[in-house]
């Protein structure tokens, strides 16, 4: 068993659509890690931590606790709705709220309260260790969050942002535009690698061709970084999760094998005019990453016409569907807090939410 105290909280992040559910569905099945489904309550319940009171306190933990098992119930509720799933529970922190009494008497930090709740996870799952997946629509700042929790290791996926906006796009939380999705992926890229330069020593990136095209060595990489074994061999998805997240509409490709070739989709299915659009957005970005503009010619500069099309998308995400929705969500944990100081049953905003938020 590990010792709580210096094992690294590992954190898998990324833009969404960049592969890191598949990488996590891996690491689930051939790391001695368990990776619940996303639970995005961890940066946050981190913004509103005052708003629980003092943590040395028991009823303050108990206020904690009920609002992140009200988050994790409105959140899981409308995930499964979207995605079409029968049921998430059992691969969610919510299977083992049993365990709560334990939970609010082992710790008196959030921190604290963060592992004990993905600790009891992994056990549940019979494994040692334990890494959290959540991808947000803009990404949420790691140095805020490495404030309430000091020890922590970053994986950060990337894929050609090209390729993530043609799927980002079609999903039920996509942005509105294309110059919107170049722009948030630019960010979410920037600020992941803006922090691990400042922690090297904690911080990897994968990018998601690499893992397609070698998973085998990918996953080595990763046992290194992460200190746990690697026992080699073919790497392939069997995890429960990943057959029930197959089951949606999101993630069909987690049920069929790794597949090579699943990369620079763009290039065949992406508009020139959408193409050039991106790049004058975030040619830079690419470029630093590995990916060259279209016809490997120099990254295209915005002409007016883009520009002008570049400031519409700024007006235009500001009621884009997936823009408030998301918002709301970042705001819930302070609205669940405040109910619960008023006494408001934590059972009254769960059956409200439920189905509005995404």
């Amino acid at each position: 068993m590990p010792d709580d105290s210096v094992t690294p909280v590992t954190l898998i992040v990324g833009a969404p659509r960049s592969g890191t559910f598949l990488l996590s569905a891996l690491i689930d099945d051939h790391l001695p890690l368990a990776v619940p489904f996303e639970t995005h309550f961890i940066p946050l319940f981190a913004r509103s931590l005052r708003l629980c009171g003092d943590l040395r306190r028991e009823g303050s933990r108990r206020r904690l606790l009920r609002c992140i098992w009200a988050f994790l119930e409105i959140w899981t509720s409308q995930a499964g709705r979207e995605r079409k799933l029968q049921t998430l529970h059992p691969f969610t922190l919510l299977a083992i709220r049993h365990r709560e009494a334990e939970l609010v008497e082992g710790t008196d930090s959030y921190d604290g309260i963060v592992r004990g709740l993905f600790q009891a996870y992994a056990e549940a799952h019979g494994k040692s260790r334990w890494a959290d997946k959540s991808v947000f629509y803009a990404p949420p700042s790691l140095e805020r969050l490495q404030r309430v929790i000091p020890r922590m290791k970053v994986v950060h996926v990337i894929r050609d942002g090209r390729d993530v906006c043609l799927s980002w796009r079609r999903s039920w939380f996509g942005p509105s535009t294309v110059a919107e999705t170049a722009r948030l992926w630019r960010r979410h890229v920037g600020r992941n690698r803006e922090w691990g330069r400042a922690h090297p020593g904690v911080y990897l990136e994968v990018r998601f061709e690499d893992l397609l095209g070698d998973p085998q060595r990918t996953m080595q990489q990763l046992a290194g970084f992460l200190d746990v074994p690697w026992r080699g061999g073919e790497v392939r998805l069997d995890s429960d999760l990943a057959r029930a997240l197959a089951r949606g509409t999101t993630h069909q490709r987690l049920a069929e094998p790794i597949d090579p070739s699943n990369t620079r989709k763009w290039r065949r299915a992406m508009r020139a005019r959408d193409a050039a659009l991106f790049e004058a957005v975030a040619g830079e970005t690419l470029r630093s990453c590995g990916y060259p503009a279209g016809g490997e010619s120099p990254t295209r500069r915005p002409t007016p016409g883009m520009r002008l099309v570049i400031a519409w998308s700024h007006v235009v995400s500001l009621v884009t569907p997936a823009l408030w929705p998301a918002r709301f969500k970042n705001m819930l944990p302070a609205v669940l807090l405040v109910a619960d100081r008023m006494g408001v049953p934590m059972s009254l905003p769960v059956r409200l939410l439920t189905r509005r938020l995404s």
